[in-house]
């Protein structure tokens, strides 16, 4: 009898060892598709996955196996391909306008802007549908999978919307600052009066003549120093209400992203005192946690 238990241990540890390195093979050849850009086949590949990692944890793993890497690796990728191919050109559209739009209102913002709002739920609705399509909803839900979900796609909503979204804004902005130092270069142009004989229009000397017109030039130069020192100093020519506007739809996008909000940061981008960035900042976030079901799964 202990000649066949021994015999039959040995046998279960064989085939365990052999189990093991079928599906390590298996999980490496299916890491050869998650290249794939239809996101469909990114959805049934990330269920079977799920399906095998469910089945596998019943089973002890030789501690020696680098199985749960590889399918953690394998779904990294299947999700990026899923988050960076589930945007269409409808959701592309909406939140370039959304970005570009310009406020002229005084009102302090306590939400983004209705377009903004309209672009994030309509990316909201194409994971929806297409996870609906491929029966599939529950990858954004299991723990496992939810996590590596979550980590990419708030890497993507932070490399993607928010630094276009502020490059749209520092854009605006340097245009303004180059239209403003031109002006104040046509200015300077336009006020240095040109050097007339003295002696003909008003009978002055040209000593004294010359001397006036170089304090001209000297009062001009300053303001145009001062006008480049503020520049440098990042104060924006640009209107408060396009301040507060980047600002609401910036907080708006990070709270995608589970990210707390870190004043410090906006405040090198938008000249816009605490206490109204306060108020923004309360109004976004009460404004995203009373709708944050309806972004999902893109707000988990």
């Amino acid at each position: 009898m202990a000649l066949f238990s021994s015999e039959f241990k040995k046998l279960g540890s064989n085939m365990n060892t052999s189990l093991w390195k079928q599906v390590e093979l298996f999980v490496s050849s299916l890491s050869e598709f998650k290249t794939f850009e239809k996101v469909d086949y990114n959805f049934y590949l990330i269920g079977i996955i799920s399906r095998i990692k469910d089945k596998l944890s019943q089973i002890d793993a030789p501690e020696s196996t680098e199985i749960w890497k590889k399918i953690e690796g394998l779904c990294d990728g299947l999700f990026s391909n899923i988050v960076n191919n589930t945007p269409t050109d409808k959701f592309s559209s909406l939140f370039t306008e959304a970005i570009e739009e310009v406020s002229d209102s005084d009102d302090i913002p306590i939400r983004p802007s209705l377009k903004l709002i309209s672009a994030m739920y309509v990316l909201a609705q194409e994971y929806s549908q297409i996870s609906e399509d491929n029966s599939n909803y529950n990858i954004f839900i299991t723990d496992w999978m939810r996590s590596n979900f979550v980590d990419i796609k708030n890497k993507w909503i932070r490399n993607k919307l928010v630094s276009e979204l502020v490059d749209a804004y520092k854009s605006t902005k340097s245009t303004k600052e180059e239209g403003n130092l031109a002006e104040n270069e046509d200015k300077q142009e336009e006020e240095v009066p040109e050097q007339k004989d003295a002696e003909e229009e008003n009978g002055w000397d040209d000593e004294f003549d010359i001397a006036e017109v170089e304090e001209d030039k000297s009062v001009e130069e300053e303001k145009l120093e001062q006008a480049q020192e503020s520049e440098a100093n990042g104060k924006s020519p640009v209107k408060r209400s396009e301040s507060l506007s980047f600002s609401v739809n910036y907080l708006f996008l990070l709270q995608f992203c589970n990210d707390a909000i870190d004043k410090s940061t906006l405040k090198q981008l938008v000249s816009v005192d605490d206490s109204i960035l306060d108020i923004v900042i309360q109004g976004v976030t009460s404004y995203y946690k009373s709708n944050k079901n309806v972004y999902l799964p893109l707000s988990l």
